[in-house]
């Protein structure tokens, strides 16, 4: 999560970013992963869900 209200999805091993979700207006400061969706939680109050199969 960032401060610029987006997600990155990082190949570490290529040290690259390979997609930017957007969707929150704010901060985004907490971030889970369990292998098939990620959930973020911002200061916008909102808490998402994105499907990285999609």
């Amino acid at each position: 999560g960032a401060y610029d209200h987006t997600i990155r999805v990082w190949l570490p091993d290529q040290e690259r970013c390979v997609h930017t979700l957007e969707g929150h207006t704010n901060r985004v400061y907490s971030l889970v992963f369990d292998g098939k969706h990620i959930v973020s939680g911002s200061l916008d109050c909102m808490i998402r869900v994105w499907d990285v199969e999609q």
